[in-house]
């Protein structure tokens, strides 16, 4: 009996065949794949071009954004635009950018030209040698008129040595550059007259005049210029050594010093008015100054209570042998422990607002400003 070929058998044979006889053709006559496009190897240069973005900010309102642009190489690149697509831009020389909390205005650092530094570096030059940054200050509504971009809408100021935005309202402080004989003039400004000690030392028979040479650890402050956003006006405040502004209210805090002790102090400026509160004089250090949210606490530590009675003690040292002088000479005594400070200790100080509504005062107001009330505790 004859049997019958599998035609599932016969498929699998012909498939096998076709494989074998795919395996051995040539290799020309395999499709080639196209050669893959080559790329050129990365340089210095290409790796000194890439730019960082940095600082990015939105304005309080959401209607402005700044950024700032910086490679390996050359001068950072700040960019301020309207926050809607497709509007202008302008790029200026800038870094930091911070806005004014009624989005009005922005304030940004210009450093130096990059080519001068390194210029003056080679030259050999360093530290206080080198050109500082100074203080842009931009007005957006009139950054861009009629789609173009307007240089007069910024407005340079300084150079500076640093500088605070105030959180609340249209303010900028910065600390000007002085020249090597110490002065610097603030451009259009308005000077600041001390008052209390520090206007008797400059009077003749003042406090400079009776011959207290003061510490000699302690340097004079620097300026401190408070400058208007809106209009550009000035004020100077003299010898300060820190200040701050308060977060929620329209307040700038400041410490002052003189070698001499005549201007030591901290003093509280309501910047509705301009109204400057002596919250605490004499001579002595304050540092570690804080201010309250709302202005109205003013928190620092100071020396001034210790100086005090070590300046009393001293005095009553020096009365006692100026009468011992005209005695006939004692049997010596035991030795007593002295009532003198030997070194100044530092006490914790708080001041608050004598009345709760001076911040918003106007200086028709009050033609002398109180002092606050205060608190020592050691």
């Amino acid at each position: 009996m004859r049997r019958s070929r599998c035609p599932a058998f016969g498929f699998l044979w012909l498939a096998s065949a076709a494989l074998a006889t795919l395996a051995v053709l040539p290799a020309a006559f395999v499709p080639a794949r196209p050669a893959a496009a080559q790329q050129r190897p990365l340089e210095h240069d290409d790796v000194l071009r890439w730019n960082t973005i940095a600082s990015p900010s939105l304005s309080p309102d959401g209607e402005w954004l700044a950024f700032v642009l910086t490679a390996m190489e050359g001068d950072p690149a700040l960019t301020i635009r309207p926050a809607q697509e497709g509007s202008s831009e302008a790029v200026v020389r800038g870094v930091n950018p911070v806005f004014s909390s009624d989005s009005r205005y922005l304030v940004y650092d210009v450093p130096p030209l990059e080519a001068v530094v390194d210029s003056l570096k080679r030259e050999g030059k360093k530290g206080d040698d080198l050109p500082n940054d100074s203080l842009a200050v931009v007005e957006l509504a009139a950054l861009f008129q009629g789609g173009e971009f307007r240089l007069e809408a910024i407005r340079v100021v300084g150079p500076v040595n640093g500088r605070k935005i105030a959180p609340k309202g249209e303010w900028a402080a910065y600390e000007p550059v002085q020249d090597e004989g110490g002065s610097e003039e603030a451009e259009g400004g308005e000077e600041e007259r001390p008052s209390g000690e520090a206007a008797a030392a400059e009077e003749p028979g003042g406090a400079e005049d009776e011959g207290d040479e003061g510490d000699n650890d302690k340097e004079d402050g620097a300026p401190l210029v408070l400058h208007d956003l809106t209009t550009g006006v000035e004020t100077r405040y003299e010898h300060v050594t820190e200040y701050d502004f308060a977060e929620d209210a329209p307040v700038l805090a400041f410490a002052t010093a003189t070698k001499d002790g005549s201007g030591d102090g901290v003093h509280v400026v309501a910047l509705d008015g301009l109204i400057r509160h002596a919250v605490a004089e004499g001579e002595g250090r304050y540092e570690q100054l804080a201010v309250s949210k709302d202005g109205m606490r003013v928190a620092f530590l100071s020396d001034r209570q210790s100086r005090a009675q070590r300046r009393e003690a001293d005095e009553a040292d020096e009365a006692d042998e100026s009468e011992a002088a005209g005695q006939p000479e004692e049997p010596p005594q035991p030795d007593e422990p002295s009532q003198s400070v030997e070194s100044s200790q530092f006490e914790f100080a708080l001041y608050q607002g004598a009345a709760p509504d001076w911040v918003g005062a106007s200086m028709a107001d009050s033609e002398s400003p109180g002092v606050a009330e205060g608190w020592w505790v050691s």
